[in-house]
């Protein structure tokens, strides 16, 4: 099964990886534009705000991850059985000749007692051709990987391999994870880093946990039995150790590149408390001013007779018949009792609109 998962990975790589470089930035910035908001120009609803663009900094950032991840797909971790192109169920004198020969060994020296090994022209390599001659220790080799296999001699089981092989399989999800942090900075990824990070921050870093805990239950779940057809020289690490740079590129694309637009509803108290704020600003603007006018004696007398001004030009408004039948008309008072019917319509409207706020609250 894993030779032919892996031979349709080879027979797709090159031809896929070229379709990606020529056509891959035209489909993403459809799917891109189609994500943040081309499905809802039909809508009757009023669109909220698009999603701020992203920098240059995550431009690169997510393209360095993509270049990442196909290098892994070119240059596989390394493993002693995919290496040499021998199945986990080859001769252990077929192992032993393709090691020495890619260390420049003559292939024809026979190995050592157990007792012989620390004396040997490599130990470190006549140590690892001595544990991989035992069937399990092969099943392990294969389940958990070169790295975490060879500095583990204190290893009996595949729980002490799964102890071991912890620092080499959780390094790459923790880093993803520093990096999903990094992008939450407006620093790095714009001025929509803080949107991004509320609404896809928690989903981003759950993802990479459970890809972690899917790894080590792939890893400790799957069958490593070494296959009767030795024409299947990959190993459980090696098709891990591929397909997790895809994985966690996965991720990264999907946090930088869905689309973290605002609700509805969200926007709309964001613009009820960017109206509250400005009014505010504009309460406190006019305190100023009257503060100033109070303590300079020339701005007092300019401000008073202006005053004198405009209450004249109101009490000639309010005996004109025209601007009386005007106002009447418009409905803002009934008579000479203009100026509560005028208080208590504003006091209304007030409170009307502020019930709407508190009620889009809840």
């Amino acid at each position: 099964m894993l030779q032919d998962v892996w031979a349709l990975i080879s027979a797709w790589a090159r031809p896929l990886g070229i379709l990606a470089i020529f056509f891959g930035p035209r489909i993403l910035g459809y799917a891109v534009r189609y994500l943040r908001g081309g499905h809802a120009h039909h809508s009757h609803l009023p669109r909220p705000p698009p999603t701020p663009p992203l920098s240059r900094t995550a431009k690169t950032i997510l393209a360095l991850h993509a270049l990442y991840a196909f290098s892994a797909l070119l240059s596989p971790p390394f493993d002693v059985f995919t290496s040499h192109s021998l199945s986990t169920a080859c001769p252990k004198e077929a192992l032993r000749a393709a090691v020495l020969s890619d260390v420049g060994l003559d292939p024809r020296t026979p190995a050592p007692a157990p007792e012989d090994i620390a004396t040997s022209e490599a130990p470190a390599i006549e140590t690892l051709l001595a544990r991989l001659a035992l069937p399990e220790s092969r099943a392990s080799y294969a389940r958990w990987g070169h790295a975490a296999f060879v500095p583990c001699s204190w290893c009996r089981d595949d729980t002490d391999y799964a102890a071991a092989a912890a620092p080499s399989i959780l390094a790459p999800y923790l880093s993803q994870l520093l990096l999903l942090g990094l992008l939450s900075f407006a620093a790095v990824s714009g001025a929509g880093a803080r949107l991004r990070a509320d609404k896809w921050a928690a989903l981003a870093g759950w993802g990479t946990l459970a890809l972690a805990a899917t790894e080590y239950a792939v890893r400790w779940s799957w069958d490593v039995t070494p296959p009767r057809d030795k024409s299947d020289t990959i190993t459980l690490s090696s098709l891990v150790g591929v397909v997790r740079p895809f994985a966690l590129f996965g991720v990264t694309a999907a946090y930088l590149l869905a689309p973290a637009r605002l609700s509805q509803k969200a926007a709309t108290q964001a613009a009820t408390v960017s109206a509250l704020e400005a009014a505010l600003n504009a309460s406190r603007l006019t305190s100023l001013a009257h503060g100033a006018v109070a303590r300079s004696p020339a701005l007092a007398r300019h401000a008073f007779e202006r005053g004198q001004l405009r209450a004249r030009a109101e009490a000639g408004a309010k005996k004109d018949e025209a601007v009386l039948a005007a106002a009447q008309g418009a409905g803002l008072f009934a008579g000479a009792d203009h100026v509560p019917q005028s208080r208590e319509g504003a006091r209304a409207w007030v409170t009307g609109e502020w019930r709407k706020v508190v009620k889009s609250d809840d």
